[in-house]
């Protein structure tokens, strides 16, 4: 999954590892609620 931010297409894991750090659980899946 993927979205725009500051004019650039992100994934979900890199934004999070952009802001939080590496991911703990990278090979869980992802849920999309909402």
């Amino acid at each position: 999954m993927k979205f725009e931010r500051d004019g650039k297409e992100v994934s979900v894991a890199e934004y999070f590892r952009d802001v939080y750090g590496p991911l703990k659980y990278p090979n869980l899946p992802l849920v999309q609620v909402g």
